[in-house]
Protein backbone atom coordinates (compact mmCIF):
# COMPACT_ATOMS: atom_id res chain seq x y z
CA UNK A 1 0.00 0.00 0.00
CA UNK A 2 3.07 2.28 0.75
CA UNK A 3 4.15 1.91 -2.30
CA UNK A 4 1.18 2.49 -4.45
CA UNK A 5 0.75 5.40 -2.16
CA UNK A 6 4.12 7.11 -3.09
CA UNK A 7 3.84 6.27 -6.53
CA UNK A 8 0.38 8.45 -6.81
CA UNK A 9 2.00 11.18 -5.14
CA UNK A 10 4.99 11.09 -7.10
CA UNK A 11 2.69 11.05 -10.52
CA UNK A 12 0.33 13.86 -8.63
CA UNK A 13 3.97 16.39 -8.15
CA UNK A 14 4.76 15.27 -12.27
CA UNK A 15 1.60 16.32 -13.39
CA UNK A 16 1.16 19.15 -11.32
CA UNK A 17 4.86 20.35 -12.21
CA UNK A 18 4.97 21.15 -8.42
CA UNK A 19 8.98 20.63 -6.75
CA UNK A 20 9.25 18.52 -3.60
CA UNK A 21 10.97 21.49 -2.37
CA UNK A 22 7.08 23.65 -3.04
CA UNK A 23 5.08 20.89 -1.17
CA UNK A 24 7.60 20.34 1.80
CA UNK A 25 7.07 23.85 2.30
CA UNK A 26 3.55 23.84 2.18
CA UNK A 27 2.88 20.92 4.22
CA UNK A 28 5.64 22.20 6.75
CA UNK A 29 8.07 19.67 6.25
CA UNK A 30 11.38 19.51 5.28
CA UNK A 31 12.26 18.34 2.00
CA UNK A 32 14.97 15.90 2.98
CA UNK A 33 12.17 14.76 4.96
CA UNK A 34 9.94 14.29 1.62
CA UNK A 35 12.50 13.43 -0.33
CA UNK A 36 13.46 10.15 2.12
CA UNK A 37 9.66 9.37 2.53
CA UNK A 38 9.00 9.44 -2.00
CA UNK A 39 12.02 7.31 -1.88
CA UNK A 40 11.33 4.90 0.72
CA UNK A 41 13.85 5.82 3.40
CA UNK A 42 11.54 6.85 5.75
CA UNK A 43 8.03 7.24 7.07
CA UNK A 44 6.57 10.87 7.98
CA UNK A 45 5.27 11.94 10.85
CA UNK A 46 1.46 11.23 11.05
CA UNK A 47 0.70 14.72 11.03
CA UNK A 48 2.84 15.47 8.04
CA UNK A 49 0.85 12.69 6.42
CA UNK A 50 -2.24 13.88 6.77
CA UNK A 51 -0.59 17.49 5.93
CA UNK A 52 0.56 16.28 2.16
CA UNK A 53 -2.26 14.33 1.70
CA UNK A 54 -4.57 17.06 2.13
CA UNK A 55 -1.93 19.48 0.20
CA UNK A 56 -2.28 17.37 -2.66
CA UNK A 57 -6.26 16.16 -2.32
CA UNK A 58 -5.85 12.61 -1.49
CA UNK A 59 -8.59 11.60 0.69
CA UNK A 60 -7.78 9.35 3.13
CA UNK A 61 -10.68 7.37 4.73
CA UNK A 62 -9.98 4.95 8.00
CA UNK A 63 -12.44 2.14 8.30
CA UNK A 64 -14.38 1.97 11.82
CA UNK A 65 -13.38 -0.36 14.13
CA UNK A 66 -15.45 -1.31 17.05
CA UNK A 67 -14.60 -1.40 20.58
CA UNK A 68 -15.67 -4.30 22.95
CA UNK A 69 -17.23 -2.03 25.90
CA UNK A 70 -18.42 -2.91 29.21
CA UNK A 71 -21.88 -2.05 30.54
CA UNK A 72 -20.62 1.39 31.22
CA UNK A 73 -19.28 2.11 27.84
CA UNK A 74 -16.12 2.24 28.39
CA UNK A 75 -13.68 -0.24 26.64
CA UNK A 76 -11.77 -2.71 29.12
CA UNK A 77 -8.33 -2.69 30.09
CA UNK A 78 -6.61 -5.82 28.48
CA UNK A 79 -5.25 -8.11 31.00
CA UNK A 80 -2.43 -9.73 30.50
Amino acid sequence: MREELVKEIRILLSSRKITQAKVSELCGMSRISLNRFLNGRTDLRLDHFFKLCSTLGIKITVPEVKCSRDERGRIPEKTV
